[in-house]
């Protein structure tokens, strides 16, 4: 029996022998990959728009100290609580010249960076607005709420259409214990979906 191997041929008494370089797993990776390849136009069809933290208006300024830093929204609690509102960049229509449609935008998601300066600094509320049309609210009780580092994304439950302009809403609350009641806010945004 005389054997002879190159990368393309074998040869073993006399026959031909093509060697197979398709191994039995490699087909469904290709299927599925070409798959993932062309769903990819709708998994982005979206796009996340930011505002930052030091361009949130503080409801009531004679419940904080601080005020914008080149970091956020950085201030500490005087008073027992506060709103803190941010105007979020939006989306409302897309115009397609081509088909002289217009597409509206949905938003599903909120994304919120904090910083509050221990567990007695929370964030217990958050209310989303259409213009001056509130349509979804998050309250939690302050033993639940959120502080300390927090990078929040709030799911909010269906893509909501925007016709006016979003803003977004926060109550941030402080306990009674000698600790440190300051909130600094880096970052509020929304993923836009059509």
């Amino acid at each position: 029996m005389r054997l002879c191997k190159n990368w393309a041929t074998m040869r073993m008494e006399g026959k031909i022998m093509r060697r197979t370089f398709v191994k039995p797993w490699l087909l469904p990776v290709i299927l599925l990959m070409g798959t993932l390849v062309l769903a990819a136009p709708a998994w982005a069809d979206f796009e996340w728009l930011y505002t930052h933290g030091n361009s949130g208006h503080i409801q009531d300024p004679s419940a904080v100290s601080g005020g914008p830093t080149g970091g956020g929204l950085n201030f500490t609690l005087t008073g027992i609580s506060t709103f803190v509102h941010f105007a979020v960049p939006s989306k409302t229509l897309t115009n397609d010249t081509s088909t002289a449609t217009q597409t509206q935008w949905k938003v599903r998601y909120l994304r919120l960076k904090f910083t509050t300066g221990s567990a007695d600094a929370r964030v217990t509320k958050i209310h989303v607005w259409d213009g001056n049309i509130l349509f979804k609210q998050i309250e939690k009780p302050f033993a639940d709420g959120w502080y300390g580092y927090n990078d929040l994304l709030v799911d909010l439950g269906q893509g909501w259409k925007i016709y006016r302009a979003l803003g977004v809403t926060v109550e941030v609350t402080r306990g009674v214990e000698p600790m440190s009641h300051a909130f600094n806010f880096h970052a509020v945004g929304a993923r836009w979906q059509q």
